[in-house]
């Protein structure tokens, strides 16, 4: 984040110290004049989902041991097992279960399968897959996870970061970052502004309209938070430039080069502002590969 201020043209304090005896993440001083904070949300909130996500691994590499060639299983549903022990039972079932599948056909049926054991609910699906050259288990269960929206959430309640921000020279701005198969810019207006609510006819088959609950944390929080820079589908090799959600509540001359990029306020609906610059993240030194050579 300090470096894409500094490409913006900002020259911005670390750790800056608030009025009351806290610190803010970045103050930075934009060549227009105006000063802004901002505080990143911190990847400490990601840590429970890691956890999870890595336990759920474990579980998928037991069962790619014993997993049937020429079909690919699907994770419905996956249980707590903490350890090896405690999902061995289920390793066993799902053994079981994988000795009874046919000669696997394309396009043949999807076969399910359900085991209750001590630690919770095992569902499986397994899927013809003839061009599958090893056992294959694959689903949300194992996938990468992404918990943008949670942290985010986390950290507009969190209590340590509400006493940063009023300390802070205004406007204050929550920065975070999300990978590029992570929340996208609709996402986050369900968090902050409010969800879309689909209005059906008499006979519920056809819609008449649409309108925005306004339930999302700027709606119902005035401060002090005066917006997010969402920076999303981040990748170790590109980017696209963030979006700026304001909050709707707080009026703040913002710099001109915050300001040119996409912004989204709620008012009576979700405004959307496209950015009126050029992108200028890749700027702050991304990877580059070299083209490849022909062999």
């Amino acid at each position: 984040m300090g470096r894409y201020l500094q490409v913006l043209g900002a020259d911005i304090l670390p750790n800056a110290k608030g009025n009351n005896g806290t610190d803010i993440d970045f103050r930075a001083t934009f060549p227009d004049g105006v000063v802004v904070s901002v505080e990143c949300v911190s990847k400490k909130y990601n840590q429970e989902a890691q956890t999870e996500i890595d336990r759920n691994a474990d579980m998928a590499n037991m069962l790619d041991e014993v997993g049937p060639h020429l079909w690919a299983i699907s994770f419905r549903t996956l249980l707590k097992a903490m350890t090896t022990a405690e999902f061995q039972p289920y390793v066993d079932r799902a053994t079981e279960f994988y000795a009874t599948l046919p000669t696997a056909v394309d396009g043949g049926d999807h076969i399910p399968y359900e085991w209750m054991g001590e630690h919770g609910l095992m569902r499986l699906k397994a899927l013809p897959f003839q061009r599958g050259t090893r056992a294959n288990h694959m689903g949300a269960g194992v996938s990468w996870v992404d918990d943008s929206i949670l942290r985010l959430k986390d950290a507009l309640i969190d209590s340590h970061k509400r006493k940063q921000a009023r300390g802070a020279y205004p406007p204050v701005f929550l920065a975070i970052d999300c990978p590029f198969n992570g929340p996208d810019a609709e996402d986050f207006d369900g968090a902050l502004f409010g969800t879309s609510v689909d209005h059906r006819g008499f006979d519920l088959h056809e819609s008449v309209g649409e309108s925005l609950r306004p339930d999302g944390m700027f709606v119902t929080d005035k401060d002090p938070f005066a917006g997010v820079i969402a920076f999303l589908g981040m990748r170790m090799t590109q980017a696209a430039d963030p979006v700026l959600y304001l909050n709707p509540y707080q009026r703040w001359k913002l710099p001109a080069a915050l300001a040119a990029h996409e912004t989204r306020v709620w008012t009576s609906r979700i405004d959307v502002t496209p950015a009126t610059r050029e992108p200028v993240i890749n700027s702050l030194g991304f990877i580059e590969y070299p083209p490849e050579e022909d062999d």
